[in-house]
């Protein structure tokens, strides 16, 4: 019942006395919320992950959909990328599409796996992805803004290795 399910949830939280609001009760709580945060981000998290990366799994592992978390993260870049004094630096540019291809390569290999069991989200995001040319056009945006940069080398094979890998698909 969902009076069962609510006392429950509200075993595992710390007791506090809500007849006072003290700086004890206030910590006891925030105490929590930080140990349940650390939790979750632990299971989500792999710790070999760089930040983009492990920003990305948390969104997806969070519900939010493949190519919404990719806008999103595009839209962050681009942002911090001319908010940087002085222009682009081309060599954080080229970090920046290096988390990219990352977070692509991720969504590519967590599809690739329900071709050995049930179809996942990751599968069925990208096929639609893929069909409408929306992940397409994207790959191609990238390859053009990556071949701007001087040190595009650095993850110019592990694009194309992905885009390879896109075809055959």
């Amino acid at each position: 019942s969902p009076s069962t399910n609510s006392s429950n949830a509200t075993k595992s939280m710390p007791k506090l006395h809500t007849s006072k609001c003290t700086r004890s009760n206030t910590h006891q709580l925030e105490s929590y919320h930080y140990a349940e945060l650390h939790r979750v981000m632990s299971n989500a998290v792999p710790s070999s992950s760089n930040n983009a990366d492990w920003i990305f799994t948390l969104l997806i592992n969070a519900g939010v959909p493949y190519m919404t978390t990719l806008d999103g993260y595009d839209r962050i870049i681009e942002g911090e990328d001319h908010a940087v004094m002085g222009g682009l630096m081309s060599d954080r540019r080229v970090r920046h599409f290096a988390s990219i291809i990352g977070m692509l390569e991720g969504w590519v290999k967590e599809a690739n796996q329900a071709a050995y069991g049930a179809e996942n989200a990751a599968a069925i995001q990208l096929s639609d992805a893929l069909a409408t040319g929306a992940f397409s056009r994207r790959l191609e945006s990238y390859k053009a803004q990556l071949r701007t940069l001087p040190e595009a080398h650095t993850v110019d094979a592990r694009f194309d290795a992905l885009q390879r890998f896109i075809g055959r698909l």
